[in-house]
């Protein structure tokens, strides 16, 4: 585990990782990182907002679908839940 800094909009704050050798997206923001942002999610629109600025990050859209279906894939059972945040191209 390793303490960095977390930027989200004009937003920073240190938060604790871990870090792992491999993994199949960008990164993995839990409930409790976006929470600590106060970001607010529309998969709708596919955007994130950050209520204490209402600055909007569109370019990050949920992917739990293909990271799941990646998991299935891979060890051909569904691994459970959980939030993926992935940077659009």
């Amino acid at each position: 585990m390793i303490d960095l800094p977390l930027k989200l909009g004009s937003l920073e704050k240190t938060r604790t990782f871990i870090v792992v050798s491999r993994l199949d997206v960008d990164g993995i923001l839990d409930t409790d990182r976006l929470k600590a942002f106060r970001a607010v999610i529309n998969l709708d629109g596919s955007s994130l907002t950050l209520e204490n600025t209402g600055e909007a990050c569109p370019r990050w859209t949920p992917r739990m679908e293909e990271s799941n279906q990646a998991n299935q894939n891979r060890v051909g059972r569904h691994g459970g839940g959980g939030g993926v945040a992935r940077r659009s191209p």
